[in-house]
């Protein structure tokens, strides 16, 4: 398995991911003949993706708060915060993930796999664009999963899941980024972020303004 940022070429591999789960099996968007699920916020996200034998198996993409877009929680999910919590969301420095999805053949070791790669990944991405804080709306099983497996202490931002007319419950969860440090580095799994960012160096380009906490991690 490799990491790959996902060009115009791997998007259709993306979006066929993303019409299988979130379309067919999940019902949250309609199904389409084409079998691609692709959406306006798509033109200014940031695609990360997870390549084995020259097929995308695994994705999830990034909004910037102060991106053309916004947060998919300005729109689409605004009804899942209340507006005190809408108004703190970070903006400049923030982050919302969105439409994580693997390939449905995988094992459930390979899944696990492909998705800690996504996560170094955008770890990567975050430390060298001083992000402060990350968030992401998700069936609420998801978010001890998170803790358990990769290390990633997100917390919801208000006491109940919100639930949709269909009976979807989903809550929103986010974690400023020198929380989401410490669960790595309490979890023992940081040494595994730094070995990826050894081996895959230049992913991203560093911004100007780089993160203390990667001039800290590397102490």
């Amino acid at each position: 398995m490799k990491p790959v940022i996902v060009n115009r070429l791997l998007l259709e591999q993306a979006a066929r991911l993303r019409h299988q789960f979130f379309a067919v099996e999940k019902g949250w968007v309609p199904c389409n003949e084409q079998g691609l699920e692709l959406d306006g916020y798509d033109d200014a996200a940031l695609h990360m993706g997870v390549e084995h034998n020259g097929r995308l198996i695994a994705y999830m993409r990034a909004l910037r708060g102060n991106g053309a877009s916004g947060y998919m929680l300005d729109k689409d999910f605004r009804a899942c915060l209340h507006d005190d919590s809408y108004l703190q969301l970070e903006r400049h420095y923030g982050v919302e993930l969105s439409r994580r999805v693997v390939h449905p053949a995988l094992s459930r070791e390979s899944s696990l796999e492909a998705v800690e790669l996504l996560f170094q990944m955008f770890c990567q991405y975050v430390l060298y664009n001083n992000i402060k804080a990350v968030y992401l709306v998700q069936e609420p099983s998801y978010t001890p999963m998170l803790r358990r497996f990769f290390g990633l202490n997100f917390k919801p931002l208000q006491a109940e899941p919100y639930q949709f007319p269909d009976g979807t419950r989903v809550e929103v969860v986010g974690a400023k980024t020198d929380e989401l440090m410490k669960g790595l580095v309490e979890s023992g799994r940081w040494p595994r972020y730094e070995a990826f960012m050894e081996r895959f160096p230049v992913l991203f380009e560093r911004s100007d303004e780089i993160s203390e906490l990667l001039l800290e991690s590397s102490l």
